[in-house]
């Protein structure tokens, strides 16, 4: 009688503590914080489906691990037109965007400098990732870019060195070969460098340089060589001239400033963390995808 009054007692215990996990407080669930990103990419780009997956997946899985009130849901949109990009992170439509100074001429001035074709060897996307970081972390004049913005400046990072992506027939081998060419520069220390050189410019952004070519505006373009597989231009490009000092483009992602100010402290401590190891991240990751574009 005893041994059943105690299995009795056990059934009754496990009972109530199932009824009591069932019927815990809302409270106790974890709070989702819904975040939209926003990229130029298209999304079956190196850049877009590693790098800034990666970048999402580890802020969701950091966020799960070490909080025990939050979990991060993501919206992605790909394939935004830069100009658009900034204003809607500014504007609150999107909370996270990537873009660069050089896709908004007059926004970052300052930013134009270190873009410049010079005699600095640009060894590589990595290198140069590190050092457009710690050339914004060390001066206030170029911090100070972001201070009259809506934004928050998760982190920098780069392209590696320029190539001159030619249509056939239009290929670049002495200096007089840029006469009489149009070329598509991305940001105006671009068109500096090709007006320079002789030839004739075309000012767009990457996401679309597809449709200039296909619309016959374009001789070439100035950039670097992941682009003929990450955005189609390998149906035009055929002929190829490193151009290592012409070309520098500094790419940037930022947050809407009151979205960052309204993640909880311990969410905010991550996103930091995060941001301050992507730099060499993004650096590794495009000087892999430039060297399998060629």
């Amino acid at each position: 009688m005893k041994k059943k009054s105690l299995l009795v007692l056990a059934v009754v215990l496990a009972v109530s503590m199932v009824v009591l996990a069932w019927s815990a407080p809302a409270s106790a669930a974890r709070k989702t914080i819904d975040l939209d990103f926003a990229t130029f990419w298209p999304a079956g780009d190196f850049q877009a489906a590693i790098g800034h997956k990666t970048w999402m997946k580890t802020l969701s899985d950091r966020v799960m691990a070490e909080t025990n009130d939050y979990e991060i849901k993501w919206t992605e949109f790909y394939g935004v037109h830069p100009a658009k990009l900034l204003d809607g992170v500014e504007g609150g439509t999107y909370d996270v965007g990537t873009s660069g100074p050089g896709y908004s001429p007059g926004v970052f001035p300052l930013w134009a400098g270190p873009q410049y074709p010079g005699e600095s060897y640009r060894r590589n996307a990595y290198t140069m990732s590190l050092t457009i970081q710690a050339l914004h972390e060390q001066m206030p004049e170029l911090q100070a870019q972001f201070d009259r913005t809506k934004m928050k400046l998760m982190h920098f990072w780069s392209t590696g060195p320029g190539y001159f992506l030619m249509t056939p027939g239009k290929d670049v081998r002495t200096l007089a070969d840029f006469s009489g060419k149009t070329i598509r520069a991305a940001n105006p220390p671009s068109v500096a460098c090709i007006e320079a050189l002789g030839a004739k410019t075309l000012f767009a952004p990457m996401s679309v340089a597809l449709e200039r070519f296909e619309a016959g505006l374009i001789d070439g373009i100035l950039c670097p060589t992941d682009t003929p597989k990450g955005f189609g231009l390998g149906a035009y490009v055929r002929h190829v001239t490193f151009a290592p000092f012409s070309y520098h483009f500094a790419f940037f992602k930022v947050m809407n400033k009151a979205a960052y100010d309204g993640l909880p402290a311990s969410v905010k401590k991550i996103f930091d963390e995060v941001n301050a190891a992507y730099p060499a991240y993004y650096g590794s990751l495009r000087t892999w995808g430039e060297a399998d574009g060629l």
